[in-house]
């Protein structure tokens, strides 16, 4: 993670975090970053970065928004910030990720389906989808009439 806010460095800018968190001197922690000034090609943007870290990318529309965040070789989450309902529908049908949050934290339900689109992960887990993880489908036949 830390190489990617490196490069972000160089990239772009760090608006704030980037480092250790302060009185923080055993272990592996680093302090929520935000990146800006930064084009959606750097690695900070076209990776899964697990970690208190986001990038800040300007759009001018919704359409604009979409080509950005799609713009992506991974589809784990996403999160929609709008007050306008119909903004809501209209970026979530075509928001390429898997699990969508609207106005929302990751708010989850362990009830619910979680998995990636694209090159983010395979399959699905939780709910009722966890059990066929576990579960090997087999097919045995009978012949209806005796041989």
């Amino acid at each position: 993670m830390t190489g990617y806010i490196e490069s972000a460095r160089k990239d772009g800018r760090i608006l704030f975090g980037g480092g250790r968190p302060q009185g923080v001197d055993k272990g592996y922690f680093v302090a929520p970053t935000a990146i800006v000034d930064i084009d959606n090609s750097a690695d900070a943007c076209q990776e899964e970065i697990f970690g208190p870290v986001a990038v800040i990318i300007p759009f001018d529309d919704a359409d604009h928004a979409l080509r950005i965040a799609n713009d992506s070789q991974y589809g784990l989450a996403g999160y929609i910030w709008t007050e306008s309902q119909t903004t809501a529908h209209y970026v979530s049908h075509r928001l390429q990720t898997a699990m969508i949050w609207i106005n929302a934290g990751f708010d989850r339900d362990l009830r619910q389906p979680f998995g990636g689109l694209k090159n983010s992960g395979v399959g699905r887990e939780g709910g009722s989808l966890s059990r066929e993880f576990y579960t090997e489908t087999r097919f045995t036949s009978f012949p209806l009439t005796p041989r």
